[in-house]
C-alpha cells in the first residue's frame, strides 16, 4: 500500500471526523492531514467553536478509532512573542508592532503564560514566559531599537523554544514578527526549525512592511549617519518555518493589517483541534512479492538443472 494512497485514506478518514459535528450545526474545516509519521496520522480540524472541543467522532473503515488522541483547543498553552528590534524597524514599525502585541496579550487567558523576546544583533529576553502580565506589558513599553546592526532571527527562535520547552503546557506557540531577513547570530534556519519541531512548537511568522529602501543608521568615518538602505523580507524561509512547524505565515503592510493578523492567530489557536491516530493496515503486496520471488527461483532452477541443454 503506497504512502500516497494512505494519505488519501487519511483525508477520507478526516472527512468522517467532520461529518457528525457538521450535522450538529457546527462548522468544521480540515486544515491539514500529516502522514509524515505514518502509521501515526495527524489531522488538524478547525472549528468555529472557539476555545471549545467539538463533539466529533473519528471513524476508520466505519469503526470508531479507539486509539485516537484529541488535543483540547482550550487546553493550557504557552506563548512566546518574538519582535524584531533591528535598526531597520524605524519609523512607526516598532511602535505598531508593540501596540499589536499588547492587544494580543490582553486577549489571552490570565492563566496563559506569555513571554517576550526582542532580537536585533543579539537576542534580548524582555520578559520570561510567565502569567505575569505586568512584566510583559512593561517589557513591551521598554522595547527599543538595537544599538548595533544585525538581525539574529534564528537565535531568537532557539532561545524562545528553550523557554517554551520548560513550560508544562499542552500547546506551545511562537509568534515571530520581522521586517527583514536573518543576518546575524549563530543558529541556521534548519537548526531553528528542528528545535521548534522537537518540542512541538508552532511558529507563526509575520513579515512587516514592504521590500524597498528604508532609513537605517550606518557607521561612517563621520560617525553614525542615517542612510537609505535596501530592506527585504525573506518570505520563503518564513513560510518554510511556519509551514513545517504547523503555523502560518502572514504579511502585514500597515498597522491595521498587523492588528488583524494578531487577532487571526489568536482565533486560529483557539479554534484548532489536533487529532492523532495510528492507522491499522494490512500490507497485501508482500505475499505477492514472495510468490513472485519463488516462481523466479523455480524458473532459474528448471532452466539450469532440469531443462539444461548439453552440447
Amino acid at each position: 500500500m503506497s504512502r500516497r494512497f494512505l494519505a488519501i485514506s487519511a483525508a477520507l478518514m478526516a472527512l468522517v471526523v467532520a461529518a457528525p459535528a457538521a450535522a450538529a450545526g457546527s462548522s468544521l474545516q480540515i486544515a491539514k492531514v500529516d502522514t509524515t509519521d505514518f502509521p501515526v496520522v495527524h489531522v488538524t480540524v478547525r472549528t468555529d467553536s472557539v476555545g471549545k472541543t467539538p463533539n466529533i467522532q473519528l471513524l476508520e473503515n466505519g469503526v470508531p478509532a479507539n486509539n485516537a488522541v484529541m488535543a483540547d483547543p482550550g487546553a493550557p498553552a504557552a506563548i512566546a512573542l518574538l519582535i524584531d528590534q533591528s535598526q531597520s524597524m524605524t519609523g512607526s514599525k516598532l511602535p505598531d508592532a508593540i501596540s499589536a502585541a499588547k492587544s494580543f496579550v490582553s486577549a489571552q487567558k490570565p492563566t496563559t503564560p506569555v513571554g517576550l523576546y526582542g532580537f536585533g544583533n543579539q537576542v534580548y529576553t524582555g520578559a520570561p514566559i510567565s502569567t505575569d502580565r505586568t512584566q510583559v506589558d512593561t517589557a513591551l513599553d521598554q522595547l527599543g531599537l538595537a544599538t548595533a546592526p544585525g538581525t539574529a532571527l534564528y537565535d531568537a527562535i532557539e532561545q524562545a523554544s528553550a523557554g517554551l520547552a520548560a513550560m508544562p503546557a499542552q500547546q506551545r506557540v511562537i509568534v515571530l514578527l520581522t521586517d527583514g531577513e536573518n543576518n546575524g547570530g549563530l543558529i541556521d534556519p534548519k537548526t531553528a526549525k528542528e528545535i521548534a519541531k522537537t518540542f512541538g512548537i508552532k511558529v507563526y511568522t509575520i513579515g512587516l512592511g514592504s521590500d524597498g529602501m528604508a532609513p537605517l543608521p550606518v557607521q561612517t568615518p563621520m560617525g553614525v549617519q542615517v542612510q537609505m538602505m535596501k530592506v527585504a523580507i525573506d518570505e520563503k524561509l518564513l513560510q518554510e518555518i511556519a509551514g513545517e512547524t504547523g503555523g502560518q505565515y502572514f504579511r502585514a503592510k500597515d498597522n491595521q493589517s498587523l492588528e488583524g493578523i494578531y487577532a487571526t492567530i489568536d482565533n486560529l489557536e483557539k479554534s484548532k483541534v489536533e487529532i492523532s491516530t495510528t492507522v491499522k493496515f494490512t500490507d497485501k503486496f508482500f505475499p505477492f512479492a514472495v510468490a513472485a520471488a519463488f516462481f523466479l527461483l523455480m524458473e532459474i532452477l528448471f532452466r539450469y538443472l532440469v531443462f539444461r541443454k548439453f552440447p
